[in-house]
């Protein structure tokens, strides 16, 4: 499996790695702005067969640190800190949720259906 070994100022982090169909991400984000000035590492992905988010790690950087991401292919990989699997039910509520609050704030109305129909 392709796996990413990540190091922050030459401290191993993780290495992470999924079997199979995935999506595994190395991301360094920078927000400022409205009272926020944040910097982050999140290394993360996705089993695409359950819809699982994983995370290895999450941090947040300060001026000065170093990244080093190496791409390689091995059978073994850390187990990811935290696992969350895709809920539909709660998908849909949010879905639901954000039309409503859309809906208010352009002056629409909505007219919901019962859930028997």
């Amino acid at each position: 499996m392709r796996v990413f070994e990540v190091f922050r100022n030459d401290e191993r982090l993780c290495t992470a790695g999924i079997q199979g169909d995935c999506v595994l991400t190395a991301i360094v984000d920078s927000v400022r702005g409205e009272g926020r000035d944040e910097c982050t590492l999140t290394v993360g992905g996705l089993v695409d067969a359950t819809e699982e988010h994983l995370v290895w790690t999450k941090f947040d950087l300060k001026v000065g640190d170093e990244i080093h991401v190496r791409v390689l292919e091995s059978d073994a990989a850390d187990e990811p800190k935290t696992r969350k699997r895709h809920d539909p039910d709660k998908d849909l509520e949010a879905k639901k949720n954000y039309v409503r609050e859309m809906a208010k704030f352009l002056g629409w109305t909505v007219t919901e259906q019962s859930d028997s129909n």
